[in-house]
């Protein structure tokens, strides 16, 4: 589970990881729910350069607009494929049907560097201008893009010549796909379930599935969100299950090109970005249709005012905090004003006292004036008394307003646990550390989405916490424990071994166990834990060491889950140092 533009959730099927695997395609996301809380804040104002976007609605509607002056509403079955070229600013907005329902995907194709810089232009496809072919069988396919059984979908010019298919196999149905040599492809299921196997080889690859996984990947039932990547071949061969199965079948023409990618804008060098950014921040991005820049200029803005809001907040607390010790002098140097201008009155009057020849009058004058002296101290004093009072009133707020911005920036609002940008900065320091050891964990909740959807979302923030709590007490103060995803957490242990960091591990999930949440009805609600380990030893980078961990997860899940699986990697440095010295 992913959480994107202003709190739309979602399920990411891949992306922002290896993109060689899917190349041409970058990303992939099935966005659904009946819970308008959960998708109405949408995908505000954005821009993307380098890349096309493929909008599949099945349920409700979705509301855009660009840079480009369009405005329309995307329904059931239709379909919208952008090329965002040299740039564009868009916005896109879901609403749920009449029962609340939202379904959809968005799928993001790369340009190769020739197209990265074209014209801008969008492809608006209605559901009955869909080419639809229906097998003898029962066998349905929706063509959305390219050729297929002898018809060709409407979307047409697109550089990685792309297939996307959407096919529904009736129950128990056997089928043959055909899928040319010299492309990669995926299929992603979202209704029913069944197999790919035979001719081309599937691996799987874990999304948040609701079906099982065992040792023969080939072989398994694959069910609802599940994300299929096949190797080179020329067929794909699928089996149905009792209750059918529907399911994306896409396929593209690898570009096979350098990527270089942050955020919604993907070029081919590290400068190509820096210069999208720049344009960004300067107004410049848009290269088409001088007369819709300012749109798409104050568009820009707000998109950078969003990605900006926590510096922003930051620097306004820190200009509050030097408003207030300017305004504090100026007080104090007021007050010191008005208290040197008594005492010059009061020395006038003391030279007043000596042209006196009456001592009475003398006398007089003397008490009143040390009166007025009197007087004038007790109203300095109360003065910086209230000046500074009101002062250190002010900087504890402040002190208050910056620990509260400091630990929402690293802090995760359910669990209390460090987040995703925490970990990630500590793993980078401990990993350029030298003589650092220490042990990865990566752990994932076995089949959240299910305990999402049966005991609803409020349950399942218990489990978290519940995870949560469990991984503190098993842990020391410094280990740095985090939650870095939906349903995802990861563990940084300190000065241990690998079996050491697992027995760790599995006196937490004991105490998991006892801990289980309970239903409405009154009974424990199970849950499970899949972890992959992973030791950090000399040679290892961070994006090696996460690749590690996250294939011992992926091994925990594939071989049932509920378990606790290492990986071991011995780097060439820890073998030098191992090494007897050589005989004289």
């Amino acid at each position: 589970p992913t959480v994107e533009g202003a709190g739309v959730h979602l399920h990411r099927g891949f992306g922002f990881g290896k993109t060689s695997d899917f190349d041409p395609f970058l990303l992939f996301d099935d966005f659904r729910g009946d819970r308008p809380s959960d998708y109405i804040a949408g995908f505000p104002w954005h821009p993307h350069r380098g890349i096309e976007t493929i909008t599949y609605v099945l349920a409700g509607t979705v509301e855009h607009g660009d840079s480009l002056g369009n405005r329309g509403a995307m329904g059931a079955g239709d379909v919208q494929w952008m090329t965002a070229g040299s740039g564009i600013i868009h916005q896109e907005m879901p609403h749920g049907d009449a029962d609340g329902r939202m379904h959809g995907f968005q799928l993001w194709a790369n340009l190769p560097s020739q197209y990265k810089m074209v014209h801008p232009r969008y492809q608006d496809v209605k559901s009955q201008d869909i080419a639809e072919v229906i097998d003898d069988d029962g066998t349905k396919v929706r063509i959305i893009c390219g050729e297929f059984w002898g018809k060709r979908g409407p979307v047409d010019g697109i550089a990685a010549d792309p297939t996307y298919l959407d096919i529904s196999v009736p129950p128990n149905t056997r089928k043959v796909l055909p899928v040319s040599l010299d492309r990669h492809a995926f299929a992603y299921v979202f209704a029913g379930s069944g197999t790919f196997r035979d001719a081309s080889a599937p691996q799987a690859v874990l999304t948040d599935m609701t079906g099982e996984l065992d040792e023969s990947p080939i072989l398994t039932t694959h069910g609802n969100r599940t994300l299929i990547l096949f190797d080179r071949g020329d067929e794909v061969v699928v089996r149905s299950g009792d209750e059918g199965m529907r399911f994306l079948l896409v396929s593209g023409r690898p570009i096979e090109e350098p990527v270089a990618w942050y955020g919604p804008i993907v070029m081919n060098t590290q400068a190509e970005l820096q210069t999208a950014f720049n344009e960004l921040q300067k107004g410049t991005f848009i290269k088409h249709d001088a007369d819709l820049c300012l749109t798409a200029l104050e568009a820009s803005r707000q998109f950078l005012a969003r990605h900006d809001a926590t510096e922003s907040a930051r620097h306004r607390q820190m200009v509050e905090f030097v408003t207030l010790v300017r305004d504090a002098m100026t007080s104090l140097a007021g007050d010191a004003t008005e208290f040197d201008t008594g005492l010059q009155a009061s020395a006038q009057r003391f030279d007043a006292m000596l042209r006196l020849d009456s001592l009475t009058q003398i006398k007089i004058q003397l008490t009143r004036e040390v009166g007025e002296l009197k007087k004038l101290t007790e109203e300095r004093q109360q003065s910086w008394n209230r000046t500074l009072t009101g002062f250190s009133t002010r900087i504890q707020e402040l002190e208050d307003q910056l620990q509260q911005s400091e630990q929402q920036a690293t802090t995760d609002a359910v669990t209390g646990l460090a987040n995703r940008a925490t970990f990630d900065r500590t793993l980078k320091e401990k990993a350029n550390t030298l003589g650092s050891h220490f042990v990865l964990a990566l752990l994932d909740v076995d089949n959240f989405k299910g305990i999402n959807d049966t005991h609803g979302h409020p349950t399942g923030d218990d489990v978290l916490n519940i995870v949560a709590t469990c991984l503190k007490g098993a842990f020391r103060s410094e280990d740095l424990i985090a939650r870095i995803g939906g349903d995802e957490f990861a563990a940084l242990i300190k000065d241990v071994s690998l079996y050491q960091a697992e027995t760790r591990i599995c006196g937490a999930l004991d105490s998991m166990v006892a801990n289980r949440p309970y239903s409405a009805d009154g009974e424990q609600i199970p849950f499970t834990l899949s972890v992959g380990l992973a030791e950090f030893s000399a040679g290892d980078t961070t994006r090696s060491l996460l690749q590690r961990a996250d294939d011992a997860l992926y091994d925990a899940k594939r071989q049932g889950k509920n378990r606790v699986v290492r990986r071991e990697q011995v780097y060439f440095r820890d073998l030098a140092k191992a090494r007897p010295a050589a005989k004289k």
